[in-house]
């Protein structure tokens, strides 16, 4: 048996866009529910699915040992900045703007 390479062995290799300071965004948390605070900074990468975010919460709020009314505030607190991101996004490219 003759082995393969592993450029040949991939007949429909998977696109994938390595995350770059360019398209991260920027993430700063500062919650406070019911007098406990959870302050996080980290970057995000907007191309993940929206599903990401509430997995990501259920999983910081587990991990940390946060009251259960912290997912829905991490999780919105997130989206929230991902859409002014994009929004921030398209207003630069936009055509308008270019000229």
């Amino acid at each position: 048996m003759k082995p393969q390479s592993a450029s040949s062995s991939l007949k429909n290799p998977v696109k994938f866009r390595m995350p770059t300071a360019e398209n991260l965004v920027p993430i700063r948390l500062d919650i406070e529910i019911d007098g406990q605070r959870f302050k996080d900074a980290f970057t995000w990468n907007p191309n993940d699915p929206d599903s990401e975010v509430v997995v990501f919460a259920k999983r910081t709020v587990k991990d940390l040992k946060l009251p259960p009314a912290f997912v829905t505030q991490i999780a919105q607190s997130i989206q929230k900045k991902l859409l002014l991101s994009r929004f921030t996004k398209r207003i630069r490219e936009s055509p308008i703007l270019r000229s």
